[in-house]
C-alpha cells in the first residue's frame, strides 16, 4: 500500500511539473526581442500554436483527463486540474459532496460529470441524470483517437453546426433534443454534432443563481476544440438580448464571430487562442469579462464592444492592427503585461477608472486618439513602438506612464491631463509630441529622457510642473506655454540637462524660477515681453507667485507640526524646529527664484543679449536679497545700489543720486553751522543784501552749498586743507572750529559724502559701460 501510494505521488509530482513547464513555456515563449532597440514581439502564428498546443495536451483534456479535478488537493491542485472543476448545483445527480449552506449551496463536480449529464438529450420531462461511457459511444459523443478517447466537443475538425437549417436551429426552442438530431437520417458525425448541440443549448438556458450563490451556471467549456461554437451561439442569442454565461478557458476557436452577442458576468476565455479576424463588434460583455493570456490572431476586433468593470486582458498576446475601436470599459480593465502587434487602435475608447496597461508592449502605429481615461490610468512600463498616438485623449487624475518607453513620435497632441500626470523615468525617442497639450496640477517627468524634437509648445500647465534630472538629448520646444500665473514653478527642472537649442519664447514668461540648476549647453530662446508689459511687469507676477508659495508653504509646514499630541517632547520637537522650517521655506523658494533669473542671465551673456543679460542679474539680486539668510549689511548695501544705479544699470540715477547727496550735506552743513559757529539760516530771497557781494562772503546758506559742492567733486580735499588767514567762509569756520569735536564731526560728514560721490561716480561709469559694451 506504502509503495503504491509512494508511486502515485511520484506520478501526481510529475504530471503537476509538466503542466507547471507547458504553461511556463506558454506565457514565456511566446514573444522575441525587438530589433533596433523596438518591443518584443509575438513568434510565428506557428511557434505559438506548437506552444499552446503542447500546452493543451498537458492539462490533459481526454475524457479520463477530465475526471482529474484534484478537488481532494485544495489549492495545492496544478492549472489544468482547476480548469476541470465545476460548482455544479446542490441537487445535481453527481455524488461529489456538497459545500456551503441555504442558498449558497453547490457540489463538488468534474468536467467529465458535467457532460455526462444528459441535459438536453432527455425527452419529454424525463429528468437528467449521468450516462455512462456506452451510452455516450452510442451517442457518438465519445471519439478515440490515436487510442486516446476524447469527448466531442475537444475533438479538433468537428463542426458543431452545419448550417442553422439543417439542425433546425432556432425553429422551435421547446424541444432542443428531438431538433438537434437531423430528420434525413444521416447519422455518422453530423448526427453526434447535432446531439452536442442540443446539449449545448439545454447548458445555455439554464437559470443563472442568485447573485450569492457559489454554483457556477455557465456553459463548461474549458479545452473545447470543436468549430462552430459561435454559430450556435448566434443562432440561439442573436436577436434575442439574453446573456450568454460561458466559460471558455484554454479553448481553441480557429473563427469566432461573436457580432453584437451579449456575454453575462465572469465571461471566461483565459489561454484561450482564437484565430484571425476574431470578431466581438458591438458585444456586450458584464463585469469580469476574461481575456488573461488569450493569443488572438491579425485583425482581432472589438469596435463598440462594452465592458463590465473588471475585464481581464492581461498577458494576452495580440496580432497585427487589434481593433477597439470606440470601445468602452468600466472601471478596472487590465492589459498589463498584454502584447500588441503593429497598428493596434483603442481610439476614442472609455475607460474607467484604474485601467492598467502596466509592462504592457505595443507596437508600431498604436493608436489611442479621443480615447477617454477616467482616474488612475496606469502605463508603467509600457513599451511603444513608433509612432504612438494620444492625440485629444482624455485622463483623468492619476495618469502613470512611470518606466514607459516611447519609439519615435509619441504624440499627445491636444490631450488633456487630470492633477498628477505622471511620466517620471519615461523613455521618448524623437519627436516626443505635447503641443497643445492640458496638464492639471503636479505633472512630473522626473528622470524622463527625451530624443530630438520635444515639443511642448502651446501646452497649458494649471500648476506646479517638474522635470527633475530630465535629460534633453536634442533641440526641445516650449515656446508659447501657459504657464499658471499663481503657481511658482521652483526648480521645475531641477537638475535637467538641455544638450541642444531649447526654446522658451513664451510672451510674458515669468515662471523664471523653473530654470533653478538648469543646464544649457546650447541656446536658450527667450521672448521679450508683448501687449505693453515691461520686464518688470514679469518680475513682479515671479514675485508674487514666490510669495504665494512661501505662504502656501508655510500654511503646510504649520499642519505639518499639529501631529498627535501623545508625547509632550514631540511637541517640544516640533516647537524647536518651527522657526527652522519656516527658514528653510522662504530660503529655498526665493533660492530658486534668484537662481533660475542667474540661469537666463548667464545664458543671455553666452548669446551676446547684453541689455537681457542685466535685466536678469537685477531680478536675481532682488529675489536673493529676500532670502533670510542674507545679512542686514547686504541689504542696505543692495538697497543703496538699487535705488541709486538699478543694479548699475541706470546712467541718470548716480546723477540724481549725487543732486540728492549735494542738498541733503549742504542742509547738514548749513544746520552745523547754525548750531556752532552762529551763522544766520535764511534763504537767499530772504537775505537783506544782494545775493552776490564780490567784497563780503555770501549768506550761509550759499556757503553751506559751495562747500558740499567741493566735497562732492574734490573729493577728500577738506582733510588736507590749511587754515585760512582769516576764518569766514561756513565751511572754513566748521573744518577748523576752536572744538575738537565739531571738526571731526565735520571731517566725518566730509569723508562721507566724498565716498558717495566716488561711488556714485563708479556706478555711472560702469551703467555706461554696460549699456555701451565697453571692454
Amino acid at each position: 500500500m506504502e509503495d503504491e501510494a509512494g508511486k502515485k505521488a511520484e506520478t501526481q509530482a510529475a504530471r503537476d511539473a509538466a503542466v507547471k513547464a507547458a504553461f511556463e513555456a506558454y506565457d514565456e515563449g511566446r514573444t522575441i526581442p525587438g530589433e533596433d532597440g523596438k518591443p518584443e514581439r509575438p513568434k510565428p502564428k506557428e511557434d505559438i500554436d506548437t506552444l499552446w498546443e503542447a500546452m493543451w495536451q498537458a492539462a490533459d483534456f481526454s475524457w479520463q483527463g477530465l475526471a482529474d479535478a484534484g478537488w481532494d488537493r485544495g489549492p495545492l491542485a496544478n492549472a489544468a486540474q482547476k480548469l476541470k472543476r465545476w460548482r455544479a448545483p446542490a441537487d445535481f445527480p453527481g455524488g461529489g459532496p456538497v459545500q456551503g449552506e441555504g442558498e449558497a449551496r453547490w457540489k463538488q463536480a468534474t468536467l467529465q460529470e458535467y457532460w455526462r449529464w444528459s441535459l438536453g438529450l432527455e425527452p419529454g420531462g424525463a429528468s437528467p441524470r449521468l450516462l455512462t461511457d456506452d451510452e455516450l459511444t452510442e451517442l457518438g459523443l465519445l471519439k478515440t483517437f490515436d487510442g486516446v478517447t476524447y469527448h466531442l466537443l475537444h475533438c479538433p475538425g468537428v463542426q458543431l453546426s452545419a448550417g442553422r437549417d439543417r439542425l433546425g436551429i432556432g425553429t422551435d426552442r421547446g424541444n432542443a433534443a428531438a431538433l438537434a438530431r437531423p430528420e434525413d437520417g444521416s447519422g455518422g458525425e453530423a448526427a453526434a454534432a447535432g446531439q452536442l448541440v442540443g446539449m449545448l443549448e439545454a447548458r445555455l438556458r439554464l437559470p443563472q443563481p442568485a447573485a450569492d450563490s457559489a454554483e457556477d451556471a455557465r456553459l463548461q467549456s474549458a479545452g473545447a476544440r470543436a468549430a462552430g461554437l459561435d454559430d450556435v451561439l448566434r443562432a440561439h442569442f442573436a436577436d434575442t438580448g439574453e446573456a450568454i454565461a460561458l466559460s471558455a478557458p484554454l479553448a481553441r476557436f480557429d473563427r469566432f464571430d461573436a457580432h453584437r452577442l451579449k456575454f453575462a458576468t465572469a465571461a471566461d476565455f483565459d489561454r484561450a487562442t482564437f484565430g484571425d479576424q476574431a470578431r466581438f463588434y458591438g458585444a456586450t460583455f458584464g463585469d469580469k469579462a476574461r481575456f488573461s493570456g488569450a493569443r488572438f490572431g491579425d485583425r482581432v476586433g472589438f469596435l463598440r464592444a462594452r465592458f463590465g468593470g473588471g475585464a481581464d486582458f492581461s498577458s494576452a498576446l495580440f496580432g497585427d492592427r487589434a481593433r477597439f475601436y470606440r470601445a468602452n470599459f468600466g472601471d478596472g480593465a487590465d492589459f498589463s503585461a498584454a502584447r500588441f502587434g503593429d497598428g493596434a487602435r483603442f481610439s476614442h475608447v472609455g475607460f474607467g477608472d484604474r485601467a492598467r496597461f502596466y509592462d504592457a508592449t505595443l507596437g508600431d502605429r498604436a493608436g489611442f486618439s479621443g480615447a477617454r481615461f477616467s482616474h488612475g490610468a496606469y502605463f508603467w512600463g509600457a513599451r511603444f513602438g513608433d509612432r504612438a498616438r494620444f492625440s485629444d485623449a482624455t485622463f483623468g487624475d492619476g495618469a502613470v506612464f512611470i518606466y514607459a518607453t516611447f519609439g519615435n513620435e509619441a504624440g499627445f497632441f491636444q490631450a488633456t491631463f487630470g492633477n498628477k500626470a505622471t511620466f517620471s523615468a519615461a523613455t521618448f525617442g524623437n519627436k516626443a509630441r505635447f503641443f497643445q497639450a492640458t496638464f492639471g496640477n503636479d505633472a512630473r517627468f522626473w528622470g524622463a529622457h527625451f530624443g530630438d524634437g520635444a515639443n511642448f509648445s502651446s501646452a497649458t500647465f494649471r500648476g506646479t510642473a517638474k522635470w527633475d534630472r530630465v535629460i534633453f538629448q536634442g533641440s526641445a520646444d516650449f515656446s508659447d506655454v501657459i504657464w499658471d500665473e499663481t503657481t511658482h514653478y521652483g526648480g521645475a527642472f531641477d537638475s535637467a540637462r538641455f544638450e541642444d537649442v531649447v526654446n522658451f519664447k513664451t510672451p510674458n514668461f515669468s515662471a523664471y524660477a523653473a530654470f533653478d540648476d538648469v543646464t544649457h549647453k546650447q541656446k536658450l530662446l527667450l521672448a521679450a515681453p508683448s501687449n505693453g508689459l515691461r520686464p518688470r511687469d514679469m518680475w513682479r507676477r515671479a514675485r508674487a507667485a514666490a510669495k504665494r508659495a512661501v505662504t502656501n508653504g508655510l500654511a503646510a509646514e504649520a499642519k505639518d507640526a499639529d501631529a498627535p499630541p501623545y508625547l509632550d517632547w514631540l511637541l517640544r520637537q516640533i516647537r524647536l524646529t518651527r522657526r527652522r522650517a519656516r527658514r528653510e521655506i522662504k530660503r529655498r523658494i526665493w533660492s530658486q527664484l534668484s537662481g533660475g533669473y542667474r540661469v537666463a542671465k548667464k545664458a543671455m551673456e553666452a548669446q551676446g543679449d547684453f541689455g537681457r543679460e542685466q535685466t536678469y542679474y537685477r531680478f536675481e539680486v532682488k529675489a536673493r536679497m529676500r532670502r533670510p539668510d542674507i545679512s542686514l549689511t547686504e541689504r542696505f548695501v543692495s538697497f543703496f545700489y538699487n535705488h541709486v544705479s538699478n543694479y548699475g544699470a541706470s546712467i541718470g540715477r548716480p546723477f540724481v543720486g549725487l543732486g540728492v547727496f549735494f542738498v541733503i550735506f549742504s542742509m547738514i552743513y548749513l544746520a552745523m553751522g547754525a548750531a556752532f559757529t552762529g551763522a544766520k539760516v535764511e534763504m537767499p530771497w530772504q537775505a537783506e543784501a544782494p545775493y552776490v557781494r564780490l567784497e563780503a562772503p555770501a549768506p550761509a546758506t550759499w556757503q553751506a552749498g559751495e562747500f558740499s559742492f567741493g566735497n562732492a567733486f574734490r573729493p577728500l580735499w577738506a582733510l588736507s586743507a590749511r587754515k585760512p588767514e582769516t576764518v569766514e567762509v561756513l565751511g572754513d569756520r566748521l573744518l577748523f572750529h576752536e572744538h575738537g569735536g565739531v571738526r571731526l564731526l565735520t571731517k566725518v560728514f566730509v569723508v562721507l559724502q566724498s565716498l558717495l560721490s566716488v561711488v556714485l561716480a563708479f556706478l555711472f561709469a560702469l551703467a555706461v559701460r554696460r549699456k555701451f559694451q565697453i571692454s
